[in-house]
């Protein structure tokens, strides 16, 4: 896990790169517990930035498993806080 830290209109930002969703040698599961036991139990998600490459043309399987895994933890309302961005777009 990548995690970059920075202040932001006087903010504490983390920003983490859990480098695993979709990976072949590990669960879902096993990369949110890993973000799970870096946050610790006082801190808060603000937001969250959900990247999807810009090169698969429709959503697969695995990325609604994700989503509907998002929502289940954190609550449909979670959504509002949810930003999509599209990556890769130099091999377009």
């Amino acid at each position: 896990m990548l995690v970059t830290r920075t202040v932001i209109d006087g903010r504490k930002v983390a920003l983490i790169d859990t480098l695993g969703f979709n990976d072949t040698l590990r669960f879902n599961k096993e990369v949110l517990e890993s973000v799970s036991q870096f946050l610790g139990p006082d801190v808060l998600l603000s937001r969250l930035i959900y990247l999807q490459s810009v090169n698969i043309n429709r959503v697969q399987g695995s990325e609604i498993k994700i989503l509907r895994l998002f929502e289940h933890i954190c609550g449909k309302d979670a959504f509002s806080k949810v930003i999509i961005a599209s990556t890769i777009w130099s091999e377009i």
